[in-house]
């Protein structure tokens, strides 16, 4: 060990900075923090892009599926069958009804209910009591101005949504 005197004062030359284990404790304690915190904000944001990703691809799902009801409809109307278009159009009304009657019971507390109530205020009350009118599943009807193939996708059975017998 190297010692000066300067003025009487004793100056240790050999160790600038001398180890400290709470000092020690605290820089591990920051570094492990700003490490998770990093770590975090970007599992955050994997996890909230994964969300928006999972939205969109049920909404197109959503929009898959009722373009392809409009279709069926405007062939059933386009070949003079109104009978069963009207028949495929109350069995739609039936499943959305069934589908947000299970909503409101299991979400009692979302915005979408005002926002429905201020387009049909009687709808929450009539979801309450609502009641199933088909069956689960059903064979489209089929007229003579349709194709008379029964494997057409305008034949086909239409099971009910898992969903809907919430």
């Amino acid at each position: 060990m190297s010692v000066e005197t300067i003025n009487e004062t004793v100056i240790d030359t050999t160790s600038s900075f001398k180890f400290r284990p709470a000092a020690g404790f605290l820089i591990l304690w920051m570094a492990l923090t700003l490490i998770s915190y990093g770590a975090g904000s970007v599992f955050m944001d994997y996890r909230v892009r994964r969300l928006d990703a999972g939205i969109d691809e049920a909404e197109a799902m959503l929009r898959f599926n009722h373009l392809t009801t409009f279709r069926k409809l405007e062939a059933s109307l386009v070949a003079g069958c109104v009978d069963a278009a009207l028949q495929h159009t109350r069995r739609q009304i039936d499943e959305e009804m069934a589908m947000l009657a299970g909503f409101q019971k299991e979400r009692p507390d979302s915005w979408v209910h005002g926002y429905m109530a201020r387009s049909d205020p009687e709808l929450s009350g009539r979801l309450k009591a609502f009641k199933r009118s088909y069956p689960d599943s059903w064979i489209a009807p089929r007229c003579k101005g349709e194709a008379a193939n029964a494997s057409s996708p305008d034949r086909q059975a239409f099971p009910a949504s898992k969903t809907a017998n919430r």
